[in-house]
């Protein structure tokens, strides 16, 4: 097995720990810092020494000196499990995830089936080993029988994060990021990238000096207590370990320029998953994405049925990642083996897009999603594929009490289709007009920089 194999293995037992923690959350607003813990003030771990000579090693192979120690704090798991659960929890209230998986089910992001929050809850504890907290700048770390030779390796890879903190201060950046999955996704490629080359490199000088790190690398164990994390959806995979490995290759990428090259991505994020996916169109030339602006759905899906009971659901830009995860999950839910070829190709072309929901309490639900992309060959490749899944999805509707209706269009101007490709699925009391799910007047702007990123609510 390869190299890139072997560090798949090892940061099975950490992926999931920081994605909502520290480097690729859903909704960084969320975040509500918590009460500081009676752990603050326990004595110096036994282990602060090794941590220390870690932190040596990790300053060398980055290039960077740290400017602080970094204090390392014991907590038992169910601690640690607590702790990042509840951080889950502030992030990603149980309203919103519900909202999320609602209408990531209706668009094919996730199967019908998966309960999402449940499946978290046990991800994260199939995973859970430590991490480190840029609030309280401690290192903390659980006992973990079936990593313990691993741990030095664990540990280089979470100093690189607190090196970045000081030097980049990654609590600011994740607070000033804009919260989509897409860029929430970019954030974690730098970061996780960064520190992912880290670690690999030290693992590599630690294997010459003990060859049986292969071997733990390589232990059932370690396979076992991550069978969640490879059954999961695509779209949990590609957030939890996309950011990994893609990330890697982005940082890689620009490494060949130095590390100082590598310093400079922390000032200026790429703005889409394609640039990362495609470092070239990050640089030199930079593939700029578009933004989507929308009125309040809301209120137009109120004004279309006269209900007020209405309320706003998820809204979020997928990107390139979201939309390849989205064209997987759909090639798995309808047993097309040539979708799945193809999901690379299609979701390349994308340009821009917007997903929004609006919810109603008795189980009806609006889903928009808008999406541009870069020629009319790449609109019309993914209006096919989406039509798959909307005749399908259409004809899956088992609730007696509610009808599945979608509406699908595919501009055109001059008598030439455009790069925009349109849907509006809703589920519906029947007998209930469908007078919301006709496609909104909307705007496409270019984004150039972070603060383009965030749309605006157009006027009626």
């Amino acid at each position: 097995m390869t190299f890139r194999r072997l560090v798949a293995l090892v940061l099975l037992a950490a992926a999931a720990v920081g994605l909502f923690v520290l480097d690729g959350r859903l909704d960084r607003r969320r975040h509500v810092p918590g009460p500081t813990p009676a752990h603050e003030v326990e004595p110096v771990h036994p282990d602060q020494e090794l941590l220390d000579a870690i932190r040596t090693d990790v300053s060398r192979l980055r290039q960077l000196p740290f400017k602080r120690p970094v204090p390392l704090r014991a907590w038992t798991r169910d601690e640690v499990e607590d702790y990042i659960l509840g951080e889950l929890r502030k992030q990603w209230p149980p309203r919103q995830m519900h909202a999320d998986e609602r209408a990531f089910k209706v668009m094919g992001l996730l199967p019908g089936d998966y309960a999402l929050g449940d499946e978290l809850v046990a991800l994260y504890r199939e995973q859970i080993i430590g991490l480190y907290d840029p609030r309280r700048k401690v290192m903390i770390l659980v006992k973990s029988d079936v990593l313990k030779r691993l741990k030095n390796t664990f540990l280089a890879h979470e100093l690189t994060h607190a090196l970045q903190d000081q030097h980049f201060d990654l609590e600011r950046r994740i607070a000033e990021s804009t919260h989509t999955i897409d860029h929430g996704f970019c954030f974690s490629c730098v970061t996780e990238g960064d520190a992912t080359i880290i670690m690999s490199e030290y693992l590599q000088e630690k294997m010459r000096e003990d060859p049986g790190l292969l071997r733990d690398a390589f232990s059932m164990d370690l396979l076992t207590g991550s069978k969640r994390l490879l059954s999961a959806p695509p779209l949990m995979q590609h957030l939890l370990l996309g950011a990994y490995f893609r990330g890697m290759g982005f940082v890689n990428h620009f490494r060949r320029n130095g590390w100082g090259r590598v310093n400079e991505l922390f000032a200026d994020f790429p703005l889409s998953s394609e640039q990362v996916m495609h470092p070239e169109k990050y640089y030199p030339r930079r593939d700029f994405p578009k933004r989507i602006d929308l009125p309040d759905m809301t209120k137009q899906v109120v004004r279309g049925c006269r209900d007020t009971r209405w309320r706003a659901g998820t809204d979020t830009t997928l990107g390139e990642i979201g939309v390849l995860a989205m064209v997987q999950t759909w090639a798995q839910l309808l047993g097309a083996d040539d979708l799945q070829e193809s999901s690379e190709k299609i979701a390349a072309g994308w340009d821009g897009d917007r997903l929004v929901s609006v919810e109603h309490p008795t189980g009806e639900t609006f889903v928009l999603w808008i999406s541009t992309w870069d020629t009319p060959t790449d609109a019309r490749e993914m209006h096919d594929a989406l039509e798959r899944w909307v005749t399908a999805w259409c004809a899956r509707g088992t609730d007696a009490n509610l009808t599945r209706r979608a509406h699908l269009v595919r501009p055109v101007q001059s008598g030439e289709p455009r790069v925009d490709v349109m849907c509006v699925l809703t589920v519906t009391r029947r007998g209930r007009a469908a007078r919301s799910a006709g496609i909104p007047v909307y705007k496409k702007v270019g984004v150039r920089t972070t603060a383009d990123l965030t749309p605006c609510t157009l006027s009626p």
